[in-house]
């Protein structure tokens, strides 16, 4: 049996949150998504040793690594609140942006860790809304995050 990277992990566990359409449930799924994120850092795990098999290059360089899953976790969640949550996300993003141009190279591969997450998240709400089907959703979001 072939070994499941960890990308396809993270792919599994986001359609897990997307059981059938429904605006209610997309609200849940983004509150869950950025719970997740907060339980980690309250929790101090340690990110960059978490595995990051078969993920782009561009989202997990610059020492990102592990680092890249709590941002697309948490841009992903804030982009299936809807206009409350893109907000911040483009906040975010923005604060990203400005450290790059300051030369931090890290924050160029957050920047891509942001516009996967928000990606995804759009993919997300077309599942959500039944305009794509689980087969469908699964391969778009791989296309995203996948090498």
């Amino acid at each position: 049996m072939a070994e499941i990277h960890a990308c396809e992990r993270l792919v599994d566990e986001l359609l897990e949150l997307v059981p059938e359409p429904g605006f209610r449930r997309r609200l849940s799924a983004g509150f869950t998504l950025l719970k997740v994120v907060r339980s980690n850092l309250k929790g101090g795990a340690k990110a960059r040793d978490l595995e990051v098999t078969g993920f782009h290059k561009e989202l997990i360089e610059n020492n990102q690594r592990g680092e890249a899953l709590r941002h697309l976790r948490f841009h992903t969640g804030l982009v299936l609140l809807g206009p409350l949550g893109w907000l911040p996300s483009w906040g975010f993003h923005l604060l990203d942006w400005l450290q790059a141009r300051k030369g931090r190279p890290e924050s160029v591969t957050e920047m891509a860790d942001n516009r996967a997450g928000q990606e995804i998240g759009k993919l997300l709400i077309q599942g959500f809304r039944g305009t794509l089907d689980t087969p469908a959703l699964k391969a778009a979001i791989l296309e995203v995050l996948a090498e």
